[in-house]
């Protein structure tokens, strides 16, 4: 099974990012992020953080645990109503 640093090198590279060019993008210090792909650094959650507000669709779970999928579904299942409405009560048909 691959560590968690393999597992985001590996999501880093396939988005097309260098190290570099993500570090700079996430406002991460180089050397210490290559420490925590490496895994001689632990990954903390404000560089899980930075990861996340550049990848947002990155499955954290994936990164943690190896589970599911690299990326989370960015369909979003919502239901729209008109806000006019909005927690009306619709007489016929609820007869």
């Amino acid at each position: 099974m691959k560590t968690i640093g393999e597992r985001l090198s590996e999501y880093i590279d396939n988005k097309g990012f260098s190290k570099k060019e993500f570090c700079e993008e996430a406002d991460l210090a180089y050397n210490n992020f290559v420490r925590v792909l490496k895994g001689t650094r632990p990954l903390g959650i404000n560089v899980l953080d930075r990861v996340k507000h550049v990848l947002p669709n990155l499955n954290v779970n994936w990164l943690l645990y190896g589970e599911g999928h690299s990326e989370v579904d960015s369909g979003l299942h919502t239901v729209h109503e008109d806000a006019e409405n909005y927690g009306k009560l619709n007489i016929e048909n609820a007869i």
